[in-house]
């Protein structure tokens, strides 16, 4: 506990801050240059930053105060609030040594300024020696029944400086405890409270320490929901959060409220506030005056300590990126531009860093707090604690460039500049392992990396020589599958796709052209085709319903095969890759700790989001389409399949890296490509082309094409994970949407195929 006489001394230091920073002086060398806003640092720049005895100002960022005032401001810390964290950093800032700091239980009654007798109590209870803490009860119970204020005489006292001066920076001794006691208008309530508390210090648990316990968690709903009442009909409340930036969307969305007269401890007055829950569960909120800058949250002792704003998106939407600011309007700011964003809010314990021990998140975290040094100094040591834990994270400053302290007020007057700002943070995502070095990868990463790779080994396609080649099964990876027109390439995948859901691995099938519908029809027409060869229908008759029975038993064969995990999204023409991460987000939270394979078709039908920017050409949106797509799996640690055509020209060529259309991006960003031609395209005397044989070719093609079922070659393109060059062989049942289990002519047939070879 810090007496009177040494918060006086620590005072009297102010004068010393500057030096013991190592700060320089301005220009004039005069003044010094202000450590909060950095005023003075300029190269014409005259610091508006002053020392006057115990008291500093900067007209530049409005902060003034004492010594702990500015410790506090330095550090990011509420003075009031987390006063003792204040003193502790004061003595460390002036090189001295702190005295022993009280428990955590015990600075938690300081929250809002005001006291009770049982907060006094708490604080007796958390003195060293409990012998102690009840002699001084004792002591002040007999000085009550001893003086005039047992009969009623305490309210000539109402004014006393001794009562008043406790308030002033949040700290409380047991005098002052006694002194408030003494103020209540009926002296025999606060003789019979203080007789209630001794009793119960000297029969609980609490007087060794342990009133952590006796926190009792609010349930502030029916507040909140009568703050969000009142918001309808208050135009002043509605007019200021309108000027903060905020639609009337975002204020309904986080529940936000109104109270005329909510207490405002630092001000010991009734302001009209906004209220902002932290939450679902209304179990916190912070109340900001409307005509200030003050702001009040619940005690401790109700609340506990506070939670990180805004925590659900640390973890919904499956979003790769989650910005980490310091206030909740920054955060809410930055949500109503469709980002995800948690706030700190100020809080000098990190409840971030608690939050993601107790549960990690798969998102890269962009710090951007307050872009002020206290700002930039909490980043760095934010993202120094992140990397520990084995986070990708990264520093940002989001108003760089657009001048403004925080997000909310980009928001207000430019809130254009601050949606591009986040755009760019957003597809800078290589940058979040910037800067980590091997050595703390191979400590706090790799091994978890290794883990979900070794995972995937087990997921494989049902082509047994594929998955050989491909060095043992299905890795985390981009794999494209490219064939020109009426090649199979869509029955190829999806065949792939539903044996993988049959081997219990849960797949997002986004099928961009063709409906549920469609693809579900494919399937049973396959499930019929694969149980009995003469029964065989098309998907198109099983879309009509003709030969129930027939269907029937296909359908439960796909069902049995499937088993539930084949996930098929119906087309979206105009989908946007964002649009599709997003989703595939949200599966894999919903199916957190199961495998999952995510197939796209098709490539040429994706689009890229341009945030009202121009539009690209077709070549840089296949390539960022590719990009984002690859970023992805490797963010998620999951295979990507991805269906794409073939550039016309090479229509009568062998398929090959140069085939897909615009290939640049395909070409150095997938991990696996994988083409599928006729057969007949191996045939070097007609398919050289270095001769012009067109017309052999055109024949050579038809005549390819009118075979049931068409031969047809797959060819590994590309492979970091295994072979590359070599050809495997399949028969395809176009009618039943079948490939043929024939791995290089090996005659081979998938489980229920018949003699027919399918």
């Amino acid at each position: 506990m810090v007496e009177d006489n040494e918060r006086l001394r620590l005072r009297s230091l102010l004068a010393q801050v500057p030096s013991k920073m190592g700060l320089r002086k301005d220009r004039t060398k005069k003044q010094w240059i202000c450590p909060i806003c950095g005023s003075g640092s300029h190269k014409n720049g005259t610091s508006a930053f002053s020392i006057e005895g115990e008291v500093f100002h900067c007209f530049a960022c409005g902060n003034s105060g004492d010594i702990f005032n500015l410790v506090a401001a330095m550090d990011g810390i509420n003075a009031n609030a987390d006063f003792l964290e204040v003193v502790a950093k004061t003595y460390e800032l002036l090189g001295e040594v702190a005295p022993t700091s009280d428990c955590e239980a015990h600075r938690k009654s300081y929250q809002d300024g005001r006291r009770t007798a049982s907060d006094a109590f708490c604080e007796l209870e958390h003195q060293k020696s409990s012998n102690v803490a009840v002699a001084s009860i004792k002591t002040q119970n007999t000085a009550m029944q001893n003086t005039d204020l047992v009969e009623g005489n305490a309210e000539e006292f109402s004014d006393c400086e001794t009562h008043r001066k406790s308030y002033q920076d949040g700290r409380r001794t047991a005098s002052d405890a006694f002194c408030e006691l003494e103020h209540q208008k009926s002296s025999n309530v606060a003789v019979a409270s203080i007789k209630t508390q001794n009793t119960a210090m000297q029969n609980t648990d609490l007087v060794e320490g342990n009133a952590e316990e006796s926190i009792v968690r609010h349930d502030y709903s029916n507040d909140i929901a009568k703050w969000q009442r009142n918001l309808k009909n208050a135009k002043k409340a509605m007019k200021y959060l309108l000027s903060r930036g905020l639609t009337e969307e975002t204020i309904l969305r986080f529940q936000i409220g109104y109270d005329e007269r909510h207490w405002q401890p630092r001000l010991q007055k009734e302001e009209p506030s906004i209220v902002i829950p932290y939450g679902n569960d209304c179990a916190y909120y912070i109340a900001r005056t409307i005509d200030g800058k003050e702001f009040h949250k619940p005690s401790q002792r109700e609340a506990g300590l506070e939670p990180v704003f805004n925590c659900d998106s640390l973890y919904s939407d499956g979003n790769k990126t989650v910005f980490i600011v310091e206030g909740s309007l920054d955060a809410i700011s930055i949500e109503q531009l469709g980002f995800k964003a948690v706030a700190l809010s100020g809080t000098s314990h990190n409840p971030l860093m608690e939050q993601l021990q107790s549960k990690p998140t798969k998102s890269t975290l962009i710090i951007a707090l307050d872009n002020d040094e206290a700002g930039k100094a909490r980043s760095t040591k934010l993202r120094d604690e992140l990397l520990n834990m084995g986070i990708r994270c990264v520093v940002k400053n989001l108003t760089e460039g657009l001048g403004y302290k925080d997000a909310n007020e980009a928001l207000v007057k430019n809130p254009e500049g601050l949606s591009i700002v986040l755009n760019r943070v957003v597809d800078e995502q290589s940058i979040a392992n910037e800067f980590i070095s091997d050595t703390l990868y191979l400590e706090k990463i790799f091994l978890k990396d290794q883990t979900q790779f070794k995972e995937c080994k087990n997921i494989k396609t049902g082509f047994g020589l594929l998955d050989t080649r491909l060095g043992g099964g299905v890795f985390p990876g981009l794999h494209l599958i490219g064939a020109s027109t009426s090649l199979g390439k869509t029955t190829f995948c999806h065949q792939v796709a539903c044996h993988m859901a049959s081997l219990g691995v849960k797949v997002l099938f986004f099928s961009l052209e063709m409906s549920r519908f469609q693809m579900v029809s494919r399937g049973i027409a396959r499930e019929i085709a694969r149980g009995n060869s003469s029964n065989a229908i098309s998907a198109l008759e099983v879309r009509k319903g003709e030969k129930k029975d027939r269907i029937d038993g296909g359908t439960e064969r796909y069902k049995n095969l499937t088993k539930g995990n084949l996930h098929t999204m119906d087309p979206k023409f105009g989908y946007t890759v964002e649009e599709l991460i997003k989703c595939t987000g949200r599966f894999i939270e919903q199916n957190s700790g199961e495998p999952v394979v995510v197939f796209v078709d098709y490539l040429q039908i994706l689009k890229v989001d341009a945030n009202g920017r121009k539009e690209p050409q077709r070549r840089e949106e296949i390539d960022s389409i590719v990009t984002k797509l690859k970023q992805f799996s490797d963010d998620y640690q999951i295979p990507v399949f991805v269906v794409s055509s073939l550039s016309r020209g090479n229509y009568m060529l062998p398929v090959s890296l140069e085939s897909f259309k615009e290939s640049g991006g395909i070409e150095y960003t997938a991990d696996v490509v994988i083409g599928l031609q006729l057969k007949c395209f191996g045939d070097n005397a007609v398919f050289d082309s270095g001769e012009n044989k067109i017309n052999k070719k055109r024949d050579a093609i038809r005549e390819a094409m009118c075979k049931s079922p068409r031969e047809i070659e797959l060819l590994i393109l590309k492979n970091r994970n295994g072979a590359i060059g070599e050809s495997l062989f399949y028969k395809y049942h176009s009618r039943y949407d079948l490939f043929d289990n024939e791995d290089s002519g090996s005659g081979s047939k998938m489980p229920g195929t018949n003699s027919n070879g399918f």
